[in-house]
């Protein structure tokens, strides 16, 4: 079976929604470096958007992983509210799963953040620490 491959916009911020004045979206702006790219880098939306866990300084997060930042911790509530909010979507449309699937991933959205930070702005940063966290992550589920 074949997969399409999902259309990224690197720029998808609410500045980038037309909407009317019940607030549905009519048009999303702003293409110019739209890709199509492998499911594992499709992340939340840049409002949205954290340094990933593993490229970020460890002290930084308790013994469970969760951030000490009261700001950090609060945009990942929000991811988790948007997630329910892309699976009820995708239940009332008949679809798959597979974009909630992603965003509940950690170890994608770390992929995803690590790959935005490199692209743009250009950030240096620790990345093989994320790969090092998905390969700790898969050998884990293996054993």
């Amino acid at each position: 079976m074949q997969r399409a491959l999902p259309l990224y916009h690197p720029d998808f911020r609410h500045s980038n929604f037309i909407i009317d004045k019940d607030y549905n979206i009519l048009s999303i702006i702003d293409w110019e470096n739209a890709s199509s790219v492998p499911w594992d880098v499709v992340g939340f939306p840049l409002f949205l958007s954290t340094t990933p866990a593993p490229m970020d300084a460890p002290w930084n997060y308790d013994d469970l992983g969760r951030p000490k930042d009261p700001s950090t911790a609060g945009l990942w509530e929000e991811r988790a509210e948007y997630v329910l909010r892309v699976r009820e979507a995708e239940v009332t449309n008949g679809l798959d799963g597979r974009w909630s699937n992603v965003l509940a991933d950690r170890a994608s959205q770390d992929l995803a953040g690590a790959l935005k930070l490199y692209a743009d702005p250009g950030k240096i940063g620790f990345y093989c620490r994320v790969l090092d966290s998905m390969e700790a992550a898969s050998s884990t589920q293996v054993n």
